[in-house]
């Protein structure tokens, strides 16, 4: 079976966040297995695998959100690193490979996550209810300052590294838009309406709150700044007319 792009992507993120657990499971498994003097021989090596690969992302990493992707060379990270080039050939193949690995690092050390959508609303106010929660957990997401670094990034490099852009984009949040249309969608079903113009619902939604966050603080052009109220705020504002567009597609 041949693997689209965005499916190969995907695969390698799950690669470079899944390897170093992995490492630490294959020694666990297998220092039952092994005589003492073997197994203490195997570990230290898998601890040393371990703690050369966190010491290539944590190197690479400062580099790449400092520098950029075009001023960081392989050369760069070995001298930063403080590890051979072999080594690092040895866990990354290409600076893309290392890359992608320091946007699946980042996010995980940054703790991200993504707004989450409670249960399913038992009525009209119940969704309301559990859309305004939304907003405020995704006006708080596009705030945090990991986020809007790491979106300066992705974005600075876009022409450059497609690859990565689809990846953090089209897996984490891209994902966004899909999950909501389809939370609406199944309130819909469920309230027997039309669920013809979810998706595009979904995305003025997200569009509202990316608006009253994300964007001021990307193009950090002060005359926009002055727009930039407190979350709380924010997310009152955006809900008002969120709740406007939820009585428009629903109610009428």
């Amino acid at each position: 079976m041949v693997q689209s792009r965005h499916e190969y992507l995907y695969s390698k993120q799950i690669h470079y966040t899944g390897s170093l657990f992995c490492c630490s499971l294959t020694t666990s498994r297998l220092r039952s297995k092994t005589p003492t003097s073997i197994s203490n021989l195997f570990e230290y090596s898998m601890d040393g695998l371990i703690m050369k690969k966190r010491q290539i992302l944590a190197a690479a990493t400062e580099l790449f959100m400092r520098l950029g992707f075009g001023q960081v060379s392989m050369d760069t990270v070995v001298k930063e690193a403080k590890v051979s080039k072999a080594t690092l050939y040895a866990h990354f193949g290409s600076k893309n490979e290392l890359f992608a690995a320091v946007i699946a690092h980042y996010m995980a050390q940054e703790h991200i996550a993504l707004p989450q959508l409670s249960a399913m609303p038992a009525d009209f106010d119940d969704l309301l209810s559990h859309i305004k929660r939304y907003i405020q957990d995704g006006i708080n997401y596009y705030n945090n300052e990991s986020v809007v670094r790491l979106y300066r990034l992705l974005i600075s490099e876009v022409n450059k590294f497609p690859e990565v852009f689809e990846l953090f984009f089209g897996d984490k949040q891209g994902r966004m838009t899909p999950v909501l249309a389809e939370y609406l969608i199944k309130y819909a079903s469920h309230n027997k309406l039309n669920d013809a113009g979810c998706f595009m619902l979904a995305n003025q939604i997200l569009d509202l709150i990316r608006g009253a966050s994300l964007w001021i603080k990307l193009v950090n052009n002060p005359q926009k700044q002055q727009f930039l109220l407190d979350s709380k705020q924010s997310a009152e504002l955006v809900y008002a007319s969120v709740r406007l567009l939820l009585i428009n597609y629903f109610k009428e």
